[in-house]
């Protein structure tokens, strides 16, 4: 699908030029940033920071960068979500920076992951039968919106749990903190009844972003993947390779639609030791979600340009060896 249709080759200036013109006046970035007017995002700052890094670049004004990351922590110690936390800390150990509060970060990120384990813990174990049906349904996990997107019903927006774990046993290792072996053993065994038959991983049905959460909190917590025997994941990976460019969220998916599924099915091969079997069909699919503007948008039909998912392409593009 991506191969057949026309599209530009991707200029690393006007890469450049869209990300560093998305930077305000805080230091932090927004994707819908206007004249430097609107509070950036620190997730949008990750994003904008970890694409000028792999493009070679030297972000512009970064002390102030750093410094709204570090003031995206509290006084406490705290942060004002989970996903704030994990972001700043990505960033700033990128630039070899710490938050402002290491023991701060590490106290929130376990009371975070303990209250996770004690109250998703026991939703999963009454959930883990739950039959998907087919229709707009708000079930399986608290909070968590369900959609009916390409004639399949699959997480969106809303972090799930293996991506709220994974964020937490990420930036853990970032800070240099280690989970006691009880603790580790227990997320695994929680990380693997994720796992289906098929070989994916997903609350009854298998995604690839949630297939790539999984692996990671896994390898996070120092458990080698050779020893949990993946073939049927490395299988069920492949068969989200779409021959005609960009990886599926699922394999029954018809379409590879999203940027964001491309990324993570590259990512997740690369934690499996696997290569894929199109990558020139990847580029293709790639390069066509490519905007005038330099940055990248969603899919390949229409969009505007974000900083993630110019993050999603660059990035996917580097584990593709091509040079921008």
């Amino acid at each position: 699908m991506g191969s057949s249709k026309m599209f530009r080759t991707p200029d690393p200036r006007d890469i450049v030029k869209y990300v560093t013109s998305k930077q305000g006046i805080d230091g932090g970035y927004l994707s819908y940033q206007y004249m430097g007017i609107f509070e950036s995002s620190v997730e949008d700052t990750y994003y904008a920071l970890t694409t000028l890094k792999l493009l070679g670049v030297n972000p512009p004004n970064i002390s102030k960068t750093l410094d709204f990351l570090r003031k995206a922590q509290s006084s406490d110690g705290g942060y004002s979500s989970l996903r704030v936390a994990f972001f700043a800390t990505r960033a700033l150990t990128a630039f070899h920076e710490k938050p402002r509060d290491i023991n701060g970060s590490i106290s929130y990120l376990k009371n975070s992951l303990k209250l996770m384990l004690n109250r998703e813990y026991d939703l999963f174990q009454q959930l883990i039968g739950f039959e998907r049906k087919g229709y707009i349904t708000r079930e399986a996990e608290e909070n968590v919106l369900k959609s009916m997107d390409l004639y399949n019903l699959y997480i969106i927006e809303i972090p799930t749990l293996l991506c709220n774990i994974h964020m937490i046993t990420s930036a853990l290792n970032l800070l240099g903190y280690q989970l006691s072996e009880l603790e580790r053993e227990n997320i695994i065994k929680l990380v693997l009844k994720f796992k289906n038959e098929d070989g994916g991983f997903g609350l009854n049905a298998s995604y690839i972003d949630e297939t790539f959460h999984a692996l990671s909190i896994l390898i996070d917590l120092k458990n080698p993947l050779d020893d949990l025997n993946l073939k049927d994941t490395i299988e069920w990976v492949y068969n989200c390779e779409n021959r005609s460019g960009g990886f599926k969220v699922k394999p029954d998916v018809p379409y590879s639609y999203s940027l964001e599924y491309t990324y993570y099915g590259l990512q997740a091969m690369d934690l499996l030791n696997v290569e894929p079997l199109f990558p020139n069909t990847h580029v293709g699919f790639i390069y066509s979600c490519y905007n005038t503007n330099g940055g990248f948008r969603r899919s390949i039909n229409l969009g505007i340009s974000t900083l993630e998912d110019t993050f999603y392409a660059v990035s996917s593009l580097t584990k593709l060896n091509v040079t921008l």
